[in-house]
């Protein structure tokens, strides 16, 4: 399908970008057109996300009768399934492993045909791909999944016996339904107890749904760990959650959603797998203008060459440093754009001199990772750097370094326990805060604690407020 044309602010900026790489004038005039493109991107950059409410799907009369008559019959044939094979020792232990992380409600089977309505909008004659549900508490999810015959599998998992119970009346009901009513081509209905972060829980999902509400940090960790690894060689994989974005950084939010799941609004996060020219949906942070900078290419004989790296390189190398920063903060505020110019090893010495710089440099160097660590790409290609890391909680803990660096740099070491546990870095943070000071020892160590305490309250608000009230200040992804 060929692209449309460009809007008109969309050519001025690619115009104005082909012209800085091509520019024989001096570097004055090239950065006067860097600072050009960066006012046009910041201007054009979508606004902080707000849920939306998706128009309702209603479900297909069929649908309907069968999500009725499935849920009567698994009703009757809960308490046989109810009496488990299990020791009061092995039930015990379940029950210690899973007390912080259950659910405390479930997502009705309207709200997944809406959702499924969104993301495959022109239905699919040809079911494809599995659909898994992440934690699948009494299996709703993935009968609606199963009912709306778009995938040739729907599977639940669920750690917790008791829930699983349920689960397994849902999935005994439907096939006897399935057989009653002779449809050989209907999806396979599956659940599993047991543990989703094991090798290969995910292998083969095109969609992966989880209600992660009451998921703590490590088990979020985990699970993120698990989508990334067992999906590293998928494509067009949507992964869909509630209240939280996992840390997928080979992924893309691609839409924010507000439906009713555990009695309630919540808000669901639809993350895609990037893939640049395939994927089915843009970014939420990416605008058209940024995209037609990302994608041009010297495939066009009849226009001049232009490549997005070369001005990356440029404003990394060879642009005023007040010129290119801004250019690179300005591009960081998107998802897409933020994975390509973490690719770049000048990038990360660029930043690693920054923070050795007069005040404008770190200054600037400070919310250029302020605005990449926003994203969980920028998260992970910042992590991967353990002496950029390792100098920016060494600022933090630096009395005499600008408050308004520090204030940025714990926002991003807030961020980066957002996607890890706090465990991870602490023997790290107490080394760089815990000898603040001059005064006596007890004096220090209060100090480190109420920088510890703090960033671990980032880290609880992060957890509750992403997504409802991302514009509130003080308060961001």
């Amino acid at each position: 399908m060929p692209r449309p044309p460009p809007s008109t602010v969309g050519a001025s900026a690619l115009q104005l970008a082909k012209s800085i790489l091509l520019s024989s004038s001096s570097n004055q005039d090239r950065n006067k057109g860097l600072r050009e493109l960066t006012q046009i991107l910041t201007t054009t950059n979508p606004p902080l996300f707000t849920p939306r409410v998706p128009t309702p799907y209603v479900a297909t009369l069929e649908q309907q009768q069968r999500l009725q008559t499935i849920q009567a019959r698994a009703a009757t044939i809960l308490p046989d399934l109810l009496v488990l094979d299990q020791s009061e020792e092995d039930l015990q232990k379940k029950q210690e492993n899973t007390q912080s992380n259950q659910t405390y409600g479930t997502t009705p089977a309207e709200t997944i045909f809406t959702l499924l309505n969104v993301l495959y909008p022109h239905g699919s004659s040809d079911p494809q791909g599995s659909f898994i549900d992440a934690g699948s508490g009494q299996g709703i999810p993935a009968l609606a999944a199963a009912l709306s015959n778009k995938f040739h599998l729907a599977r639940g998992i669920e750690y917790e016996p008791k829930w699983h119970c349920h689960a397994m009346a849902l999935q005994k009901a439907y096939q006897e339904n399935t057989t009653e009513l002779q449809l050989p081509k209907a999806c396979p209905l599956d659940y599993r107890c047991g543990d989703m972060t094991i090798p290969a829980s995910f292998e083969g999902a095109s969609f992966v749904f989880s209600n992660c509400v009451l998921f703590d940090a490590e088990l979020c960790q985990s699970v993120s760990h698990r989508l990334e690894e067992d999906l590293a060689t998928k494509d067009d994989v949507f992964v869909v959650t509630m209240s939280r974005r996992l840390a997928l950084p080979s992924f893309d939010l691609v839409d924010v959603l507000s439906l009713n799941a555990n009695e309630g609004l919540f808000t669901f996060y639809l993350n895609q797998k990037a893939n640049i020219g395939t994927s089915l949906f843009h970014a939420t942070s990416d605008s058209e203008t940024m995209r037609l900078l990302r994608e041009s290419n010297d495939t066009d004989e009849h226009e001049p060459p232009y490549c997005w790296e070369e001005l990356i390189e440029f404003a990394l190398l060879e642009s005023d440093p007040k010129v290119g920063m801004p250019f690179l903060i300005a591009i960081a505020a998107s998802e897409p754009s933020t994975r390509t110019l973490g690719q770049h090893v000048a990038l990360w010495n660029t930043l690693q001199m920054s923070m050795d710089g007069n005040l404008p440099t770190k200054a600037l160097g400070s919310m250029l990772l302020r605005a990449m660590v926003d994203h969980p790409t920028g998260r992970r290609s910042v992590t991967m750097n353990a002496d950029l890391c390792g100098r920016i909680i060494a600022m933090i803990g630096d009395d005499t370094e600008h408050p308004a660096v520090r204030t940025n740099l714990l926002d991003v070491v807030s961020n980066l326990l957002h996607d890890a546990p706090l465990s991870q870095f602490s023997d790290e943070l107490d080394g760089a805060l815990g000898g603040r000071g001059s005064g006596d020892d007890d004096d220090e160590d209060e100090a480190g604690n109420s920088i510890n305490e703090a960033l671990e309250e980032c880290l609880t608000m992060r957890r509750w407020w992403e997504g409802h009230q991302r514009g509130i200040p003080g308060i961001r992804n």
